[in-house]
């Protein structure tokens, strides 16, 4: 705690004063100082201490565990909203409030003031913002699968194995099992996220054309390559050869440009750029996104040839948010309230996700 010789003028309220003394003063104050907690003393501390106070009274008082429950005397609503409101414009005031930030998570979803949503007092129609969901592990692992369209066997085997996982992919968040949340809403990436997004993405655009790749005439080069990541006595095929795993079908458009000995028509390219968003995205890709997709892909293969460029547009529809999120964006048409409606495919995703961890079948979407 600071001292006043480097305090920072701060003023209360008499209202204020006057709850703190009804409900704050008798276990928070110079002689008590319960939880090692002082109250009557903010005008006296520094700028950050009394910050970092306020956030943790505002928190206690919101989810209601302050004053205790075993308290004979507490705030009514009004009261306890008086003294909210003052920590939110102090704490507004400097741009420092924590639980509103925290508010935002889903796991503190629960805190929402169940008598005050029930009461009628609140009119506005029930709405949510716009969310990007991060998925937990088990659903990022079946998306994986999805893009190599494993069947169920095959799902089953990987499932088995110590980590569940193929071996060139990892999860770019750690979601902690413990807390019982599925997924998070987050907004900003990092560069170990985005690394990692990267990473993940090479490995899979070059796991789909690999069984095309080995019908080619270099296709030596290729297996001396797999076996020098395999683990002794693992055939190439197997799952528990790590890295020397490949699916054994590449889709028929991928297939076709790999293996051509010349450019790739336009809607041959268009074909490969629809394939790779059904594979990974589950969806036909936009007119606008065919369009970018196809330059793309022709400018690549341009530049480094079929199987190179054909890679490139692969890693490209990877790094897609559709891919590591689910997405809450809604429609196009606005209600007379302002709000949108999940489309269809986001509604799916949302019914699956929470019934079973997995995708939703063709018949869902």
């Amino acid at each position: 705690m600071g001292s006043g010789l480097f305090a920072v003028p701060f003023t209360t309220s008499d209202k204020v004063q006057e709850l703190m003394m009804n409900y704050c003063f008798d276990c928070h104050d110079g002689d008590s100082k319960k939880g090692d907690i002082q109250l009557d003393n903010l005008e006296s501390l520094v700028l950050e201490d009394r910050l970092d106070l306020l956030n943790k009274v505002q928190e206690q008082l919101y989810i209601k565990e302050m004053p205790p429950k075993k308290k004979k005397v507490q705030p009514n609503a009004k009261d306890r909203q008086s003294l909210l409101d003052w920590i939110s414009v102090e704490l507004g005031n400097h741009n420092a409030s924590t639980l509103e930030e925290k508010l935002r998570y889903s796991n503190y979803g629960n805190y929402v003031d169940h008598e005050k949503l029930f009461s009628g007092e609140v009119k506005e129609k029930a709405f949510s913002p716009e969310r990007r969901w991060l998925v937990n592990p088990r659903i990022f692992n079946e998306r994986v699968m999805d893009v190599f369209r494993l069947d169920r066997n095959d799902r089953n085997r990987f499932k088995q194995r110590q980590d569940g996982v193929l071996a060139g992919v990892k999860n770019p968040f750690i979601i902690p099992e413990h807390s019982g949340v599925r997924d998070y809403d987050v907004r900003m990436l990092n560069g170990g996220h985005l690394l990692v997004m990267i990473t993940n993405a090479k490995w899979i655009a070059k796991k789909q054309i690999y069984s095309a790749l080995l019908k080619m005439p270099k296709k030596q080069a290729l297996i001396d390559d797999l076996n020098s990541t395999r683990i002794a006595g693992t055939t190439v095929n197997s799952i528990s050869g790590l890295d020397s795993w490949y699916p054994k079908v590449t889709p028929e458009a991928f297939e076709k440009i790999v293996l051509m000995n010349r450019l790739p028509t336009d809607g041959e390219m268009a074909a490969a750029v629809q394939e790779q968003f059904g594979c990974v995205l589950r969806r036909n890709a936009t007119k606008q996104e065919l369009a970018k997709y196809v330059e793309l892909l022709s400018s690549s293969i341009t530049l480094a040839g079929n199987s190179e460029g054909l890679q490139q547009m692969l890693f490209a529809v990877l790094l897609e948010s559709d891919f590591l999120y689910r997405l809450e964006l809604g429609g196009v048409e606005i209600d007379e309230f302002g709000r949108r409606k999940l489309t269809p495919q986001e509604a799916s995703f949302a019914i699956s996700y929470a019934l079973g961890d997995l995708s939703p079948d063709h018949e869902l979407l």
